[in-house]
């Protein structure tokens, strides 16, 4: 016979939301130098370097006062 519990759904749910925050706490912390600040920097034309030491993020100015950046 299948009982329902909801409260085990509950628990279960925040046993998984608990590791994933505590895994992405761990990963930032892997490496220093994701989290490092780095100046940024006009690379060619509209192209800018605005990440950190470790991570590339890449901006692009438009004459429409719009951005976007991409993360490597």
């Amino acid at each position: 016979m299948r009982h329902n519990c909801p409260s085990l759904w509950i628990i279960l749910a925040a046993a998984f939301v608990s590791a994933i925050g505590f895994a992405h706490h761990v990963s930032a912390q892997a490496n220093p130098d994701w989290t490092e600040p780095f100046p940024p920097f006009r690379i060619a034309g509209n192209l800018y370097y605005v990440g950190s030491k470790g991570l590339a993020n890449y901006l692009i100015t438009t004459s429409q006062d719009t951005s976007s950046s991409t993360a490597i």
